[in-house]
């Protein structure tokens, strides 16, 4: 079944995530992470670091959610979240890789937003992967957790 949400939860009093809301500076779909500049929010194409900040759009702000396999036009106000501990969320990875719970998300270079499997001792975890899964196409989302 094809997921429809990319915040997962928990739902309860006090446990909503942290919006961050600004303008797309590339075509965005869910369940992609981005970083904030400013009022910007741009593809996190860079190798993540301990001070990296990894915002997952959640939906088109201004009340437009449309729907989360469509790509939003650069200049459009979306809505991402950061997570707190314990709040599941889908994100968007790179595909032909074979995911295990537990196993982390990383960024690299030239990501384009989407996350991969990261190497314990190299890389740095920005999620934690909540499923199994083999992902079979590029933004395939998966069900992760904040590291």
């Amino acid at each position: 079944m094809a997921k429809r949400a990319i915040f997962q939860g928990p739902v309860e009093i006090g446990e909503t995530p942290v919006y961050a809301e600004g303008t797309s500076a590339a075509a965005l779909v869910p369940g992609y992470v981005v970083t904030r500049s400013g009022n910007t929010l741009a593809l996190l194409n860079a190798a993540a670091t301990n001070a990296t900040e990894a915002l997952v759009v959640v939906e088109r702000g201004s009340g437009f959610k449309g729907d989360i396999t469509t790509a939003w036009a650069i200049g459009d106000t979306v809505r991402a979240v950061r997570l707190r501990s314990g709040q599941f969320v889908n994100v968007a990875c790179k595909t032909a890789q074979t995911l295990a719970k537990g196993d982390f998300l990383t960024s690299k270079a030239s990501a384009g937003g989407l996350l991969e499997k990261g190497v314990a001792g190299t890389d740095v975890p920005l999620f934690f992967v909540e499923e199994a899964v083999t992902t079979s196409a590029a933004g395939q989302l998966v069900l992760a957790y904040k590291a």
